[in-house]
């Protein structure tokens, strides 16, 4: 039985280990937390879905009131909505991933409190030529010969175990707090999400602020900001909530961004869910079109169709406006149907009416320095604050690898050029280490739980071999051309290698045909171009 590592007990987590454990593999999941969840499990105040709750399903796997009839709220779409509320909160949401968990009995498969995770290969040629010494102990082969996964390949993976961290009602068996631990697994997959690295931009003079400053996930408690001067730094959708949410109670909010971003109503003229105009076939045909229908008929109805695009989406953008009263620096510089790609957010009108009523000041600038009580802006102002709050989001961090596998996965994929992360083989598999897939950790869609679903059956695949991968310069070259296309396009950012967002539905339909199932997976031609997508239409490929 291959036995394989997973990093991090969050969503992408604990599906990949259910998938491939019920394919007959032996899952191991470390967690550097006491819980499992994720960022469900804690985040900032008041925290939660900003999708609509029948689209945050595990496929195959509905919330559990639906199954027992119990009455949730009804959605547009004729379906009985299992939820309590249409957009629930990340704690019902953390409920729901933790029955997931217990429902498939994932928990003893989980060593919470994990630190000081260090992973190498077992055989790997390190910089001074050599190999670990414990390659020649490991039993490795013999137990794998049913598994697409190479005799020489290994993984040694050392760390701690914090026991004040240990999960309370059935993880597995641990050692004494911070003693050190060694494993072997034929095969690693990280799954530690797009969120875990907080993002804190490095000011002069910080470190002299008579205040607090703090990353929004910090922000778990509104005792923090009560009757305080309170400046929130960035735009998306944190930094809204943390905000609007500080605004209840402190005694002055001010949001500072660089570049205000596109809100996306939740009702379409109060009236219709955005999924119908953003998670079905015409909705994903409007966006600048992907790599792979630049051929054939579908490259020319996209030349067709150019005009009524830009109308297309000038018009929605009038219609954002009126619906959320943009005006004045709070009008996005960019394209909407471009800004869509810098995370999206999706809102009631709470903030819009803070805004309005003057609970909240928003101010295009970037902070320049910060003093003992002010901080300066670029345009020459000054706020004085108590307490601020950076929801600047997150960065990626490798360091848990040894410097050699680090070296490897950016080889030959990126370039001095650009800084917009980590570009893999279908955003699962790197181009130059074996044995080792992203799950989760390196992809974005508006419907990242389904996402990862997918990817986890598309991995059990590879490794029983129903899938064959492509020669590595077919799969480079595959990445080249989501590499171009992404670039011509995409906003710059850190994670673009990462995005996909409303391009999903080509995504999946991509490990779909690798998997050789039906992409096309509604009932008749109609729904299929007009229909919304979700996890309901996949649900027997987890069967």
């Amino acid at each position: 039985m291959a036995k394989i590592g997973i990093v991090g007990a969050g969503v992408a987590g604990l599906q990949v280990a259910n998938v491939l454990r019920r394919a007959g593999m032996e899952c191991t999941i470390l967690e550097k937390n006491g819980d499992l969840g994720g960022v469900w499990r804690r985040n900032y105040v008041d925290f939660g879905l900003q999708t609509p709750a029948e689209l945050y399903v595990f496929p195959g796997y509905p919330h559990p009131s639906e199954s027992s009839g119990t009455r949730g709220s009804n959605t547009d779409d004729g379906h009985q909505d299992a939820w309590a509320v249409r957009f629930p909160s990340g704690h019902e949401v953390y409920q729901y991933v933790k029955w997931f968990a217990q429902e498939n009995e994932l928990i003893p498969l989980i060593k919470f409190g994990v630190s000081n995770l260090h992973i190498r290969k077992l055989r790997q040629q390190s910089e001074d030529g050599g190999s670990d010494a414990s390659a020649a102990a490991y039993p490795h082969g013999s137990h794998v010969s049913s598994i697409n996964i190479p005799e020489a390949d290994g993984w040694k993976c050392t760390y701690s175990i914090r026991a004040s961290s240990q999960y309370s009602s059935g993880g597995s068996d641990t050692l004494d707090d911070d003693q050190e631990q060694i494993e072997y697994f034929d095969y690693i997959v990280i799954a530690t999400g797009m969120y875990n690295c907080p993002n804190i931009p490095s000011l002069p003079d910080s470190q002299d602020f008579a205040g607090e400053i703090i990353h929004s996930c910090e922000f778990t408690d509104l005792g923090i900001v009560d009757d305080k001067r309170v400046v929130v730094v960035g735009a998306g959708k944190s930094a809204i909530d943390c905000a609007t949410v500080a605004a209840t109670v402190a005694r002055k909010v001010t949001m500072v961004f660089r570049d205000a971003h596109w809100p996306v109503p939740r009702y379409l003229l109060n009236l219709v869910s955005f999924k119908w105009a953003t998670f079905s076939r015409f909705g994903h045909f409007m966006f600048p079109a992907h790599h792979s229908d630049k051929h054939g008929l579908l490259s020319y109805l996209h030349l067709l169709a150019r005009p009524f695009k830009w109308i297309w989406w000038r018009l929605v953008e009038l219609l954002f406006k009126w619906q959320f009263k943009l005006s004045g620096e709070m009008i996005p510089s960019t394209a909407l149907e471009v800004d869509l790609f810098n995370g999206g957010l999706c809102l009631d009108y709470e903030f819009r009416d803070r805004v309005n009523v003057g609970e909240i000041r928003a101010i295009k600038s970037s902070i320049e320095r910060i003093t003992e009580r002010y901080l300066v802006l670029k345009n020459g102002s000054e706020i004085e604050a108590d307490v601020v709050i950076y929801a600047t989001g997150f960065k990626k961090a490798y360091d848990y690898m040894d410097p050699y596998i680090q070296t490897k996965l950016f080889e030959g994929t990126t370039s001095s050029a650009f800084d917009d992360g980590l570009y893999l083989y279908r955003n699962i598999l790197p181009l130059n280490v074996s044995s080792l897939a992203f799950i989760g950790a390196e992809v974005t869609t508006f419907n990242n739980i389904l996402t990862q679903g997918l990817q986890a059956l598309w991995l059990r695949d590879v490794l029983l071999g129903k899938i064959e991968l492509p020669p590595v310069h077919k799969r480079a070259e595959s990445i080249e051309d989501d590499q171009i296309w992404k670039r011509a396009w995409m906003p710059d950012n850190k994670s673009r290698a990462a995005t996909f967002q409303l391009h999903m539905m080509k995504y999946h339909d991509v490990l779909c045909q690798d998997m050789h199932v039906e992409h096309l997976r509604k009932a008749n031609i109609i729904a299929e171009i007009f229909q919304p997508y979700d996890a309901r239409d996949y649900a027997s490929l987890f069967a």
